[in-house]
């Protein structure tokens, strides 16, 4: 009998689970919205018992769709968005689930920032602080909500969450921990100064210690099969966050890739064999092999910015699109298509979820006028997303190395009309691979390495990452898109100096 691997990415949005053959064939793939609460502008949750029953559904559909006997998996990796906050109390119950797009902390980082407090944590961790940071979201809890803060026990993130309830055993990894704020990168530790340093004493005790990315963390409960249909008893590894997972499902575990991953968020990674030391950058990560370092330029600045549009613009279409099914991001690349080229002076912040800028800064359509039109609008939002990562992109080309090329992933990529803007915009050629899952796969060729099918993550990747389409740059638009850009970083900067 074949076997299989299932990799599950839980994102700020989406959940996706796939079954992959150990070739890395995607046999059948499920996904679902999972319900996000707004209790107040800016606050972004999960219910945690939803978000399981949500998951577990789309473990089940996957099976399903792959056509396998469950009894063929083999063992589960789980990716999911990094930082947050998912806490638990003393009795292992759900207390509290944030969403890393929450922005109810801006204050406090804003006055973190004032008073000199990022600055000094930089030397250990390695990070800008932002609200959805962990460690922004416990010093928000202690100042706002006592009650909750001292109720938890275990402070750990979106994929530890999802191992839980799996196997009932509490644990993180490398690569998530290291960008809380609150780990020093020199010694890969949790740091005592850092917690005191936010104003978080005792808060040290609540976070699981880390572990390799690979390593066996448990198994499947009973009572977890019997939710999502897997086999009792198969091993679930410690899984990563999503921006090392789609990293290792696009095959760039080599030092001087790089990575782009257009999702709910806008990330931009550059792996390394150094330490990497640098003020320029929104953080460093550990990779998915500890040793190594991954430069990480990323904000919630992406797909999520469309989704709005969509959502708030497009209704019609939409609905017709869904009367149909067919995608309504589908018919926004059409739209775009049969335009052809329009030089539009619209340009469009997308900064709706926040951004890693100094200062609060809002989105907004600029240059807007009487004669411009809906699609004028929605080109500039393909361009405002496009704009923040050669932004992004730009911080990273600042630590040293030429960047050439990279790979492409995220909801960014199945639009070959972004794909080849973004392409044009960076002016590099931007590689797909045949998997759209990426972080699914990535979560899954960690688990076979996990329970030893493959020896290390180059043998793995090397059989189970297959090369896609390549996008290049229009070097006739290149021109265009550097005066837009310009354009761009002019307003941001000018909307930073009026509010410094």
């Amino acid at each position: 009998m074949e076997s299989y691997l299932l990799g599950i990415d839980c994102g700020n949005t989406v959940c996706k689970a796939t079954i992959f053959s150990l070739t890395g064939q995607s046999m059948g793939t499920a996904s679902g919205r999972m319900k996000t609460i707004l209790p107040k502008p800016g606050y972004y949750e999960y219910d945690l018992n939803e978000l399981w029953m949500g998951v577990s559904g789309v473990i089940r559909t996957a099976i399903h769709a792959a056509g396998i006997a469950s009894s063929a998996i083999l063992a589960v990796g789980v990716c999911g968005h990094g930082n947050g906050l998912y806490g638990l109390d003393g009795d292992g119950k759900p207390v509290v689930g944030i969403q890393s797009l929450d922005f109810r902390a801006e204050a406090i980082c804003q006055r973190w920032n004032d008073e000199g407090v990022s600055a000094a944590a930089l030397p250990f961790s390695r990070q800008y602080c932002w609200p959805g940071q962990t460690n922004s979201l416990l010093a928000w809890l202690r100042l706002h909500d006592l009650s909750t803060y001292l109720r938890l026990r275990t402070v750990f993130f979106c994929k530890d969450y999802l191992n839980y309830c799996l196997t009932g055993v509490v644990s993180t990894d490398y690569s998530d921990l290291s960008v809380t704020n609150l780990m020093a990168m020199e010694d890969r530790k949790l740091n005592a100064e850092l917690f005191n340093l936010f104003g978080l004493p005792g808060a040290q005790t609540t976070l699981p210690q880390p572990r390799q990315s690979k390593e066996v963390i448990g198994r499947v409960s009973q009572a977890a099969s019997h939710q999502t249909g897997l086999p009792e008893g198969i091993p679930v590894v410690a899984g990563m966050i999503d921006l090392v997972a789609n990293m290792v499902g696009c095959g760039s575990i080599h030092p001087s890739a790089v990575t782009l991953i257009s999702g709910s968020w806008s990330v931009n990674c550059l792996l390394s064999d150094a330490q990497i030391q640098t003020k320029e950058l929104a953080m460093v990560s550990l990779f998915a092999d500890p040793i190594l370092q991954v430069a990480v330029e990323a904000s919630p600045t992406a797909m999520t910015n469309l989704e709005w549009f969509v959502n708030q613009f497009m209704k019609r279409a939409k609905k017709k699109c869904n009367r149909k099914g067919t995608s309504v991001f589908a018919y926004c690349d059409k739209r775009l298509a049969d335009r052809g080229r329009v030089d539009s002076d619209v340009l469009f912040l997308p900064f709706l979820h926040g951004n890693n800028l100094k200062g609060i800064i809002r989105s907004g359509f600029y240059n807007l006028s009487g004669s411009h039109t809906k699609d004028d609008m929605l080109q500039a939002v393909y361009e405002g997303i496009a704009f923040s990562h050669l932004a992004h992109v730009q911080r990273l080309r600042s630590i040293g190395p030429e960047i050439h090329s990279a790979r492409f992933t995220g909801g960014g990529a199945r639009s070959p009309v972004f794909s080849q803007l973004l392409s044009s915009v960076l002016q590099i050629p931007l590689e797909c691979v045949q998997v759209a899952e990426t972080g699914c796969l990535g979560a899954a060729i960690t688990a076979a390495v996990g329970i030893g099918l493959y020896p290390d993550y180059h043998v793995a990747c090397g059989q189970m990452v297959t090369p896609g389409k390549t996008y290049v740059p229009d070097e006739a638009m290149a021109s265009y898109y550097q005066e837009k850009f310009d354009g761009y970083t002019a307003l941001v900067q000018s909307i930073i100096k009026r509010r410094a």
